[in-house]
């Protein structure tokens, strides 16, 4: 137990040392533009106004808001710049993050030296992560922590545990909606054993899912309904930087990248309905199916998606680290070159391009530039997808075919 505790307390200190490190040199020019809207988010919330009715510049249900919103007041009483109090914040998502994917890994059998280096390289020691912390400062890693909570829970469940493990998956992925709408997608997983569950737990786990959202949302729209509809109700992330909205606007310009926006929302509906269906069907679910069910519902969307942003990597990187862990084969295969490209990606973009001259960024800011420099990446997305559905798509057939020798054995006796 302090041998546990030890590691826990290690993982947690190397994460915030390192991020913290690296905040307190960090030149404020390198910045991303993400940290210089919640400075105006933040001036806008201080002066007693509603950035959602005076500004375009969120797009989310109001968590993230009412964090800026401490962050300001601490801000202006302690003279620490919001830009440091925000890494502050964003570090001790990651530390969250680092102890919950050790605790993961050993749940799963993982043993605890292996747990804590793959903890360690995975999170606290992974440049994207700590790029996404200091030098982004967006607040995608509270999508990934959310995720890996429901994980984690649905993990427990799937093995026999109380209802309440169910509903603690329920309340993970409510809480990640309150932050951002993207973890919907992984709503189909709680239908797993979802049999062995009474309907009052039913209606408990969709008020967990539903009820913060639909509350502060509808707060937000009472104040600025105009606003509210079109920023967060009709809300697309930018097209033509990446994956198939980046290559269908070298093909095909504005209008190509537009009308895939207008389908995308009919094809997401499908994915999410199959997956829904799919695991309502199945009687059991492994615990390794349900981390790579939940890695898919999450990573096809920044590939094969209408929009992209550079930080929706936080989503999956801590279901990948878990994922790794306890894959084999070339899915394992897989998801080291989605480790190695994804590093020279991000290396590229974060440490290498806020380095040249004024003229290189230039050259290398455009839609095109961009889709074309994040290809590798795209082709590594597109490995890691085709991979994990091949995986699964096994599974569903080895599991069917024990389930009908299971009858017929049945019948037989």
């Amino acid at each position: 137990m302090e041998s546990a505790w030890s590691r826990l307390g290690v993982l947690g200190a190397i994460t915030v040392a390192i991020r913290l490190g690296f905040a307190a040199v960090l030149p404020p020019r390198f910045y991303s533009i993400d940290i210089h809207i919640w400075e105006r988010v933040s001036q806008i919330l201080m002066s007693g106004q509603n950035p959602y009715a005076t500004t375009p510049l969120l797009y989310y249900p109001p968590l993230w808001m009412q964090v800026l919103f401490v962050l300001g007041k601490i801000s202006s009483r302690t003279n620490i710049s919001l830009a440091h109090l925000i890494q502050v914040t964003l570090t001790g998502v990651d530390a969250a993050i680092v102890v919950l994917t050790y605790l993961l890994l050993r749940n799963l059998g993982i043993a605890s030296r292996r747990a804590f280096w793959i903890a360690l390289i995975g999170i606290a020691l992974n440049p994207i992560s700590i790029f996404m912390a200091v030098e982004h400062g967006n607040f995608d890693s509270m999508v990934g922590l959310s995720a890996l909570g429901a994980a984690f829970a649905l993990v427990v469940w799937s093995r026999g545990a109380s209802t309440s493990k169910w509903l603690l998956a329920c309340m993970s992925i409510g809480l990640g909606i309150l932050a951002k709408t993207v973890p919907l997608v992984l709503a189909p997983m709680l239908l797993v054993r979802w049999r062995e569950t009474d309907w009052a737990s039913r209606i408990v786990g969709l008020a967990l899912i539903t009820l913060p959202t639909l509350v502060g949302v509808s707060v937000l729209y009472s104040l600025s309904p105009h606003e509210v509809a079109a920023d967060i109700f009709q809300y697309r992330s930018a097209a033509g930087y990446f994956g198939v909205s980046g290559l269908l606007n070298l093909v095909g310009g504005v209008q190509a990248t537009t009308r895939y926006s207008q389908v995308f929302a009919l094809i997401a509906l499908v994915v999410v309905a199959g997956s829904a269906v799919a695991a309502a069907r199945a009687r059991t679910v492994d615990e390794r199916t349900i981390i790579l069910a939940m890695v898919l519902l999450l990573m096809w969307i920044p590939a094969l998606g209408s929009g992209y942003g550079a930080q929706y990597i936080g989503w999956t990187l801590p279901l990948l680290v878990v994922l790794f862990a306890i894959s084999a084969g070339p899915l394992r295969l897989s998801l080291w070159v989605f480790a190695g490209v994804a590093l020279a990606t991000y290396v590229f973009e974060y440490a290498v391009i806020p380095l040249q001259d004024q003229a290189t960024r230039d050259v290398l800011s455009p839609q095109p530039a961009q889709t074309l420099f994040r290809l590798p990446l795209f082709f590594a997305y597109l490995a890691v997808l085709i991979t994990g559905v091949a995986t699964l798509t096994r599974k569903s057939e080895r599991a069917g075919l024990d389930e009908n020798r299971n009858r017929l054995t049945a019948r037989q006796t």
